[in-house]
């Protein structure tokens, strides 16, 4: 009895006390490939940053961001979401990023200018295919930066479109606002639509942090397959809109009389002014026609100045022209065979862009007063000035299920006859092709492409050197390919020279790569037989078979310190395309074989390291050359909000491509980048660029060569680029340039200054007015009246261009 009371006394104590435990959190699940519906919200909304609007109380809401680096697919540190609805006539998104505000990363800059930014951002890709998607990003202030996704994952930064945006840093983070009009946007015309779509926030501290609102497989290499499903949308039409983009440049060039003598005047041209105009007219929501007559295909800033004094096969530089966006993700394929920078000043142009299914279809036409020739070689490309032309370019690429596509390619391009009567025949060239993308067992993919070609040579070319000043180009006369050229190529059965032959050529691409989350490789072989040109291309080398292979492996530990780091390596073997491939030793039939070890590493800091060593032998015009072994580093690292900066070097013994007589030299290189922002609206971006080479002392020592300089090369490039943003729409630019190239046979200085005052209300309708200027070092001669070395004036031009955007 007395054990029976005491029991009881105990359950009554614990039923009048139950025990309190501690609550167990919810583990952080992340959300794979959700689901938004998106209201319609006809109520008034102004994009001006403020979440006051009656608009936003009906929106839908994302949350549940995960970090996908550097943690893999975890809960973030701070919170983000989006809220998001859409009209008649645009889409809406508020961004809203909680923060610390004393640490958000901001600047008032240009457009496109955010990525060192903290910026936050919606991606859609409005087909559904996974063939590309809008990316639309926007930092604190509501500065936009948009961009084009392809399948491959490239991204392609010249794209825009016009929509609104505008940001507020607030006690909570920050927070900003945007309309995406239908009307910029391409989508299937269907009355329910489907896209699919994804929210992507960048937080910049001192490791750089990557939300995502779809969570993100590290084992899937598709970044398109991963976005989550927007529905909702439902009887929205881009409308058959018509854009007209009539523009007017005019322009006042001087340069001196006499180069030799600084104390001659500077000659002024007339003043000139040019008319352009394009327009766009949208025949379905899914394909478009643009003409432009006289389009301006110049660039307001010049190209940066490339060290090319040891590269026989010419630099490549990217295509920034507005003309070329809409359709531009279907140009690039695996062999390059279309290079829109080919197309030089064309008198009209004409182009076509489409969906039909799932097949994108490209197509343009386009009349060139100023044409190229480009002759790839096994061990260098020459190069020729042509007349007009007239250019014909197609592209058609299938989607099909899984991240795959295939594809078909065809240029053309007929060159004018010219001379007296017509009586020299200018030439042409087509190329035909098909391409594909084959993903398989999630992680591997199958690449592939093979072009034909068909060339009818220009007869009496008459061959020019092409000198590159800013924006100015000043063409002399050469002897690169005259007609009594004796070289062969194609085992002698071709000359050189351009002299009417007519022949036939193919190039082939193949690729087998794994992408997953520990072990990568990429397997390569590709081909051009020696008669494969692509006139319309950036193709600069041929008769070739080559064989690369690329293995690495990517460990994450997430240290205090160390982020990732990846070892890897790299193997390469060419040999002469009527050759077979024989065992890995050095012999007549290979020119490039070698191999290189990799290091990658990322740290705090926003630090990456890659170290890199290459062991190999090449044989370059006829001549074996052992021994070459280059090491390179090369750190970027974004030091704080203020600063960041880049240092790339590489030394070691390399080869010196004097077609005449080649040798093993000693390299040094060394490139120094830095951006510099002391205020939030001024912005410093020093590059500095030093090449040098020189002989061996193997090589000077051999009597044959007694007396020569050491010193066979010495190149420097230094080029700063200062912004003062003086409001959102407005900002002045200067750059200035420097080079000084000295080698065996000539030395050249020069120094170029381009001022420039931009107003920029959307990325097609601005105003510009600026001036370049280029100073050369002129050293005395006999009929110089000049007694010591100085920089003088050599030429100068001031111009103005106005556009405007009409949609209607």
């Amino acid at each position: 009895m007395k054990q029976l009371i005491i029991l009881t006394a105990i359950i009554l104590f614990i039923l009048s006390n139950p025990i309190k435990s501690e609550s167990v959190p919810v583990p952080f699940e992340p959300t794979y490939k959700p689901t938004i519906t998106v209201p319609f919200i006809a109520k008034q909304i102004i994009i001006d940053g403020e979440l006051n609007e009656e608009f936003w109380k009906d929106a839908e809401v994302a949350y549940n961001f995960v970090e996908t680096s550097p943690g893999d697919q975890i809960k973030p540190p701070v919170e983000s979401k989006a809220l998001i609805g859409y009209d008649e006539k645009n889409l809406y998104v508020m961004l809203i990023a909680y923060d610390d505000p004393s640490t958000i990363r901001a600047s008032v800059s240009d457009r496109d200018n955010i990525f060192k930014d903290d910026f936050f951002g919606i991606l859609l890709d409005t087909y559904g295919d996974q063939s590309w998607s809008y990316e639309l990003f926007v930092n604190p202030y509501g500065i936009q930066g948009d961009l084009r996704m392809n399948s491959n994952g490239e991204e392609e930064s010249s794209f825009d479109i016009v929509w609104e945006s505008m940001g507020k840093i607030t006690d909570s983070g920050y927070q900003v606002e945007i309309a995406i009009p239908f009307a910029s946007l391409r989508f299937p015309d269907k009355e329910v639509q489907s896209w699919r779509i994804n929210f992507w926030r960048d937080h910049q501290r001192e490791v750089r942090r990557r939300y995502s609102w779809a969570a993100l497989d590290r084992d899937d290499p598709c970044n398109l397959c991963k976005y989550g499903y927007l529905e909702g949308i439902k009887g929205i039409k881009p409308g058959n809109n018509l854009e007209l983009l009539p523009n007017i440049i005019s322009s006042q060039s001087s340069s001196r009389a006499d180069f030799n003598d600084p104390s001659s005047k500077l000659e002024n041209d007339n003043p000139e002014a040019e008319l352009s105009f394009s327009g766009r007219y949208g025949l379905t929501s899914n394909s478009s026609l643009e003409l432009a007559l006289n389009p301006d295909f110049s660039q307001v800033e010049s190209d940066a100045a490339q060290i090319d004094v040891n590269n026989t096969f010419g630099l490549f530089f990217p295509e920034t022209r507005p003309f070329f966006q809409e359709g531009g993700q279907l140009l690039g394929t695996y062999i390059n065979a279309i290079y829109t920078r080919s197309i030089n000043d064309p008198q009209a142009a004409v182009k076509y862009t489409g969906l039909v299914g799932k097949t994108e279809l490209f197509y343009m036409f386009a009349r060139d007063e100023n044409s190229t020739i480009l002759i790839p070689l096994q061990q260098q490309a020459l190069y020729s000035q042509a007349d007009k032309s007239i250019v014909n370019l197609f592209r058609a690429r299938h989607s099909l299920s899984d991240d795959s596509h295939i594809g078909v390619l065809f240029t053309d391009r007929h060159l004018d006859d010219f001379g007296e009567n017509k009586m020299h025949k200018g030439g042409a060239n087509t190329v035909f092709g098909f391409d594909g993308s084959i993903r398989f067992l999630d992680k591997y993919r199958f690449e592939m492409q093979t072009l034909f070609s068909y060339s009818e040579e220009i007869t009496d070319a008459r061959p020019f050197d092409t000198t590159i000043e800013g924006n100015n180009i000043t063409i002399e006369q050469s002897s690169l390919i005259s007609l009594d050229n004796q070289e062969y190529f194609d085992n002698g059965r071709k000359t050189v020279a351009l002299d009417g032959e007519k022949f036939r050529g193919t190039a082939n691409f193949i690729s087998i790569e794994r992408n997953a989350r520990k072990w990568n490789f990429d397997f390569e072989y590709s081909s051009a037989s020696p008669t494969f040109r692509a006139d319309n291309g950036f193709y600069t080398q041929n008769s070739f078979h080559s064989v690369e292979f690329w293995t690495g492996l990517l460990f994450r530990p997430n240290y205090r310190w160390l982020v990732q780091w990846e070892p890897s390596i790299w193997l390469l073997r060419s040999w002469n395309y009527h050759d077979k491939i024989k065992p890995f030793k050095y012999n007549e039939s290979a020119f490039d074989e070698g191999m290189r070890f990799m290091l990658y590493l990322q740290t705090n800091g926003q630090t990456d390291i890659n170290i890199s060593y290459l062991i190999s032998q090449e044989r370059f015009f006829g001549k074996n050359i052992t021994g070459i072994s280059i090491g390179n580093i090369d750190i970027n690292s974004v030091f704080s909000e203020i600063l960041s900066g880049r240092i790339h070097y590489n030394f070691g013994k390399a080869v010196w491509r004097d077609p005449s007589d080649p040798d093993l030299g000693y390299q040094k290189g060394l490139n120094l980048s830095a951006r510099i922002k002391p205020h939030e609206r001024f912005l410093i971006q020093p590059e500095y660029n030093h090449y040098k080479i020189d002989r061996l002392d193997s090589y000077l020592a051999d009597p044959a060569h007694e007396g020569e300089a050491k010193e066979i090369v010495d190149a420097t490039v230094f080029r700063t680029r200062a912004t003062v943003q003086l409001s959102r729409e407005l900002n002045l630019r200067l750059i200035v340039q420097y080079v000084d190239e000295k080698t065996q046979d000539d030395s050249y200085r020069n120094v170029n200054i381009e001022p420039l005052l931009t107003y920029k209300i959307n990325p097609f309708t601005k105003f510009y007015i600026g001036m370049n200027s280029g100073y050369d070092y002129v050293t005395p001669n006999e009929d110089s009246s000049l007694i010591n070395s100085k920089y003088s004036l050599n030429n100068r031009q001031f111009f103005a261009k106005f556009q405007y955007l009409f949609r209607m």
